[in-house]
């Protein structure tokens, strides 16, 4: 019964030496493998997805928006900026096979009772009426879960219709009565929340007037459009855009009491590019020479 034992245990040994023999090339060169990974290094770990390419304007870009009729969509323009809600396919189209990218507008801090998204959002983040417009109301921007769906529904539509970028007004919120005691950090906070969804459908975000916003977002956000800041005497302020290397446009009204040489001249100074619209922004348009931005 010993030697048995013995027996059995020296075949148990024996075969365990055989098989240590035949795993040392194969533990040799995992260990070439793990010594050239790393340390922390996860193994399965998947490639990272890298953002879609998006278009971005050019600082001298020539652009128009036309909100109304008449409309000029078969212009020599660089972009074009059309309502969201209103623009039709046939619109879009006709901007885009004329050589121009085409820009969708809509406000990000409110809701009008006639959107078709309306009825999406919770009343208890629907606040007090804008002052300049009686059927929009501002919304409760702290609670970003609440107005996600909406925002992401209308980047979605504006990528799905073809846009290439959009515009978003109405980004002030904490600034005017809105029914909400929203701080500026809350304001940032979902106006970058804007800007990131916008990035992960490929579509450039542009600020609309949000004059408070534009030193914080100058980071966030791709391009400015501004309008009657020149009356106003506050143009310089797009600086903060330009000195990141980014584009600023700007929209003066043919109804101004300044003239159209002072404008477009300042326009130079400032590095922004400049056009002159009607306050309907309809299809009349006067461009700016392009700014000197060598």
């Amino acid at each position: 019964m010993d030697n048995g034992m013995s027996m059995t245990r020296l075949t148990a040994v024996r075969r365990h030496q055989a098989q240590s023999a035949a795993l040392k090339p194969l533990a040799l060169a995992l260990g070439v493998v793990m010594m050239a990974i790393a340390p922390g290094t996860a193994l399965s770990q998947p490639a990272s997805v890298p953002a879609p390419a998006r278009w971005v304007p050019a600082p001298d870009a020539k652009f128009d928006l036309q909100f109304a009729t008449p409309m000029q969509l078969q212009r020599q323009v660089d972009f074009m900026v059309l309502d969201l809600a209103d623009a039709l396919p046939d619109e879009i189209t006709t901007v885009k096979n004329n050589g121009a990218a085409a820009v969708c507008y809509f406000n990000g801090g409110s809701i009008d009772v006639e959107d078709e998204d309306f009825d999406s959002v919770a009343p208890l983040v629907i606040g007090r009426k804008l002052e300049t417009e009686p059927t929009a109301r501002w919304l409760d921007l702290r609670n970003i879960d609440e107005i996600a769906p909406m925002i992401r529904g209308r980047l979605d539509r504006c990528r799905d219709k073809g846009f290439d970028a959009a515009l978003i007004g109405n980004l002030e919120n904490y600034l005017f009565r809105s029914g909400f005691p929203i701080g500026e950090r809350q304001q940032i906070a979902f106006n970058r929340f804007i800007a990131d969804e916008a990035h992960k459908r490929g579509l450039s975000i542009g600020l609309w007037n949000s004059r408070s916003q534009i030193a914080p977002l100058a980071d966030s956000y791709d391009f400015i459009l501004v309008s009657g800041c020149f009356e106003d005497g506050w143009c310089n302020e797009t600086g903060a855009f330009i000195e990141m290397g980014k584009p600023a446009f700007v929209v003066e009204f043919a109804e101004s009491s300044r003239g159209d040489v002072e404008f477009c001249s300042a326009n130079q100074t400032f590095g922004t590019m400049g056009i002159i619209k009607r306050r309907i922004l309809d299809g009349w348009l006067r461009l700016c020479p392009p700014p000197d931005i060598n």
